[in-house]
């Protein structure tokens, strides 16, 4: 979980451009809601890999046994989800964290991967 918590805050340390087409550092915002994040993932999942969007938002993302899970943070204290796998696609609403736990729905699909 340290080395996902050190891409995190290297995210937020890019300067401008980082990617050649005007990408922007991670959003304060995204940064700690993904860290929040990663705070209630219980430790029987597998620690997910980090991707940063050229627009700041920081996104959580799972692919194993032929599924895909993507987990992003637009920075407002909500995360939605995407997930693909033989049973189809399932694309959450914004789900707020504040929530005492994470979307039952996110928790299945954690269990397939």
């Amino acid at each position: 979980m340290s080395s996902l918590t050190e891409r995190l805050m290297m995210y937020r340390s890019l300067e401008d451009d980082w990617d050649g087409y005007g990408g922007h550092a991670a959003t304060f915002g995204s940064f700690i809601n993904a860290l929040e994040f990663t705070g209630k993932l219980l430790r029987r999942y597998l620690i997910p890999a980090a991707m940063l969007a050229g627009d700041g938002e920081i996104s959580l993302f799972w692919k194993q046994n032929g599924s895909y899970l993507e987990v992003s943070f637009p920075g407002d204290n909500t995360y939605h989800f995407i997930y693909k796998g033989s049973s189809g696609v399932y694309a959450s609403p914004d789900i707020s964290l504040t929530a005492p736990q994470l979307d039952l729905k996110l928790l299945e699909f954690l269990a397939r991967i």
